[in-house]
């Protein structure tokens, strides 16, 4: 079981569409649900009922492992990554709606935004604001969506 506040119902959409649309080994959602909890910053604490898929975490045997295995590791990792960039989402967001997380925006979320005009507003507006305070190039074309694709967020060295 997972559970907590930054666990939305979308992360349990998630799970279920790359089950269904990639050839990734993702834990079986077996149940997901949401409790009211204002104290929590998205005024619910989520959870998911889900099977378990033994193995070791990276950041606890990387340095261990041989070159070519972690060659061999993140090449699987690019194909798991190219296999969610195929899967195309019909509009901005996470699955099932909601408030944008992660990097890209803010600490506290960014959203919903209910079309692509009005992401492309928003994400202009930060970078005309980086523009303005030399943190990206003046030149810098203004963003243009086309089309939207599965995105994991949080891939990164836990070393």
């Amino acid at each position: 079981m997972k559970g907590g506040g930054s666990v939305l119902p979308c992360e349990a959409e998630m799970l279920n569409l790359v089950a269904s649309k990639t050839n990734i080994r993702t834990p079986r959602v077996r149940r997901s649900f949401q409790i009211q909890d204002e104290t929590q910053y998205f005024g619910t604490r989520g959870y998911m009922v889900m099977d378990f898929i033994q193995g070791q975490p990276l950041d606890e045997c990387w340095s261990n492992l041989l070159n070519d295995d972690q060659r061999q590791i993140a090449t699987q990792i690019a194909d798991m990554i190219a296999q969610m960039q195929s899967i195309v989402i019909s509009q901005p967001g996470p699955l099932g709606g909601g408030p944008c997380r992660g990097g890209f925006f803010t600490d506290y979320s960014a959203g919903p935004f209910k079309d692509t005009a009005e992401l492309e507003g928003w994400s202009n507006q930060k970078l005309d604001m980086c523009k303005r305070v030399n943190q990206a190039p003046k030149d810098t074309p203004p963003f243009q969506f086309t089309t939207f694709v599965l995105t994991h967020q949080d891939i990164s060295p836990r070393i």
